[in-house]
């Protein structure tokens, strides 16, 4: 949201025409109206409607996470993204599926709710431009993403989706320190690839994560003002203690937590409601706020309530709420 406006390839004679305004930063820009700019300014609307998408583009973030226990529609919420993008134009998504829970029908289905004037036709051509890409192994994701720049540039894309990195990992590596390392390692180097493709080619990366469960020691006093250390982040995903000594967080630790400019938790309603929340837990161009939304046919959809806003927490420590902590019913 700083970064100033002659670091965007705007002229410098626009660029001393806004700061004579008081325009110098993108957030000087975004937080206005077109009206207001045009007020300000003898742009054209054009011209303003340019400046905002040039912005827009300078500050989003590069790699987005979603975190969320299992059911809570992480895989749908990337199925979603995946419709908006390739329904719109020409444009084509990188799906890296390592769970196997792509679903074809299921991204039709979709489609088809959201855009309801597609025909047959345009629904078959936007499903081509999602190039899924499986795999099974840390490996075989490290190689993926290393050479995925000809496929970016090949299919016009303009979002890649990973469904997730988080079960490879816990998969194969342990909680020895040895294997924590290694891990750690990998982690680092998938994120720097991550950036710099994202960044390299304008393009948003978004991937998903799982909880796992930090459990506390009852002859341990945490700190809750520490992020949890590596160690303390592994665990099963779909366990919980019900008697307080333990709660969901995200997974891979303060690793991934840092890799990531923004992180985004999906998590259940307690009382056993069907809706979601889904929370800004951390971004560099947004406050913390929740909104409540359900699974729909068409996809994600937000609920009457609306959204609202929260004090925020540290990300690393933000309790995520799940079907387990649901009050029994006498």
């Amino acid at each position: 949201m700083h970064r100033k406006l002659r670091m965007l390839g705007i002229s410098a004679e626009e660029a001393d025409k806004f700061a004579k305004r008081d325009i110098r930063q993108c957030k000087d820009v975004l937080t206005r109206s077109d009206i207001e700019l045009l007020r300000i300014s003898d742009c054209s609307y054009s011209q303003i409607k340019y400046l905002k998408d040039v912005c827009s583009e300078a500050v989003a973030p590069k790699v987005s996470n979603i975190t969320g226990p299992p059911g809570s529609g992480k895989t749908q919420f990337c199925l979603m993204l995946s419709t908006l993008v390739v329904a719109g134009g020409e444009n084509g998504v990188i799906y890296i599926d390592t769970e196997g829970s792509f679903s074809a029908q299921r991204l039709m289905e979709m489609m088809q709710a959201r855009f309801p004037h597609m025909d047959s036709v345009l629904v078959e051509n936007a499903l081509k431009r999602v190039h899924v890409i499986f795999t099974q192994t840390c490996l075989s994701l490290k190689k993926s993403i290393e050479s995925i720049e000809e496929l970016i540039i090949s299919k016009d894309v303009r979002l890649i989706l990973i469904d997730s990195i988080a079960s490879l990992m816990r998969k194969e590596f342990s909680s020895a320190s040895q294997s924590i390392i290694e891990r750690t390692n990998l982690l680092t180097r998938l994120a720097s690839i991550l950036k710099y493709t994202a960044e390299f080619f304008r393009i948003p990366v978004v991937a998903t994560n799982q909880t796992t469960t930090q459990i506390h020691d009852k002859d341990t006093k945490i700190n809750k003002e520490e992020a949890p250390q590596e160690e303390e982040c592994r665990g099963r995903e779909e366990t919980f203690d019900m008697r307080g000594q333990g709660e969901l967080v995200a997974a891979l630790g303060n690793t991934w937590s840092h890799s990531v400019n923004t992180r985004l938790i999906l998590q259940y309603l307690t009382g056993g409601s069907s809706a979601r929340q889904m929370m800004v837990a951390k971004s560099p161009v947004s406050g913390f706020g929740v909104v409540t939304c359900r699974i729909q046919t068409e996809g994600i959809v937000q609920c009457e309530e609306g959204a609202t806003s929260y004090d925020g927490t540290n990300p690393n420590l933000q309790k995520i709420m799940c079907k387990g902590q649901f009050p029994s019913i006498p």
